[in-house]
């Protein structure tokens, strides 16, 4: 579950330049997205930043950079539009129309928070085919990237689908800058998501281990669900990438997850979750079905937040005086099983 109002840096990567211009950018597949992305996502992390002195070699200075709770829909969309262009050689701009292949439309959170105005309530976005005149034509973009319009002004940006894992550190700012320099490569960037891996990993309440019996690396994953700063945070493979313009010379970035299919109808209350997941309990206690407690987690987390409550739940009452030992038992039996399963993350 992403928290809000967390700050974390995301260096250079994703982070567009004139020298990536038909370069492939590291973290992210070969050839650009298509249709295949389309469906429901959640944002998990934004970032603003002004990226005027890019000409210039300078610094650029960063507005935000936070996590949020935001939607992103994605749809197939057959639009023809007029979009502005700069051919290769050429320093004026000229109109084509170009036929859309999808749209997205990006909704934030009305915090009231004074940086969001870089983004408004949200806004809509249409994205082109590789093979379009219009996409061949720009000089705005790396080979790997979707290029995008924004409907609203009709700036080009770049839609990503992330291959790669990254680590986002931790920071105690919101605001910053960036100074322009090479992307971060890929082996680079795999190592450092091993270390923070291994920081996260090493970072659990010492009883989890000690009284429970659980695992290192579960005491880490439970324990980045009930505390709310998490050292690192990251860019999972699947997870979307969209960088663009929204105003000169305001460039935004917003890193979106891909809900879960199994979406319900209407979200289950508190109370209801508690008494789901002593049924849960109850009937692995009985009968042990791992299947059937799997599909149980699943249906439980398309609930926003259920997934926190319920290892929150578990590790209270096993720690409890009215827990007994089976129950105990089963319980670290049930995280284990969740987590081998990969039905435990920290997203």
């Amino acid at each position: 579950m992403t928290q809000s109002n967390l700050f974390y840096d995301f260096g250079s990567w994703g982070h567009y330049t004139p020298s990536m211009r038909k370069k492939v950018m590291p973290g992210f597949p070969p050839s650009p997205p298509g249709t295949e992305i389309c469906g429901e996502y959640d944002i998990v992390f934004a970032a603003a930043l002004d990226d005027s002195n890019h000409s210039s070699g300078g610094c650029t200075k960063i507005f935000l950079r936070m996590t949020t709770q935001g939607r992103l829909t994605i749809q197939e969309c057959s639009n023809s539009l007029p979009v502005s262009i700069r051919e290769d050689g050429s320093t004026e701009q000229r109109k084509i129309r170009a036929k859309s292949i999808i749209s997205a439309k990006i909704q934030m959170p009305e915090w009231g928070h004074p940086t969001w105005n870089f983004f408004g309530p949200g806004y809509k976005v249409f994205g082109f085919p590789e093979d379009s005149k219009l996409t061949r034509c720009s000089l705005e973009k790396p080979t790997n990237a979707s290029l995008i319009v924004t409907k609203k002004n009709n700036n080009l940006g770049r839609m990503y689908v992330v291959s790669e894992r990254k680590a986002f550190r931790r920071i105690q700012n919101e605001a910053g800058s960036m100074t322009d320099k090479p992307v971060t490569m890929s082996k680079v960037q795999k190592q450092e998501v091993i270390d923070a891996e291994l920081c996260c990993g090493r970072r659990h309440f010492s009883f989890l281990c000690k009284d429970l019996g659980l695992p290192c690396e579960t005491g880490g994953l439970i324990t980045r669900f009930v505390v709310d700063d998490p050292p690192f945070i990251f860019a999972e493979p699947g997870d979307i990438w969209i960088d663009t313009r929204l105003s000169t010379p305001t460039t935004t970035y917003v890193l979106a997850r891909r809900r879960s299919k199994n979406v319900l109808m209407r979200p289950m209350t508190i109370h209801e979750i508690e008494r789901y997941a002593q049924n849960m309990k109850n009937e692995f206690m009985q009968k042990g079905d791992e299947e059937k407690l799997l599909l149980s987690m699943d249906r439980m987390k398309t609930t926003p937040g259920a997934g926190v409550l319920f290892v929150q739940l578990c590790v209270k009452y096993s720690t409890g005086h009215r827990c007994k030992d089976a129950e105990r038992e089963a319980i670290i039996s049930i995280l284990s099983i969740l987590y081998t399963n990969k039905k435990l993350t920290s997203g």
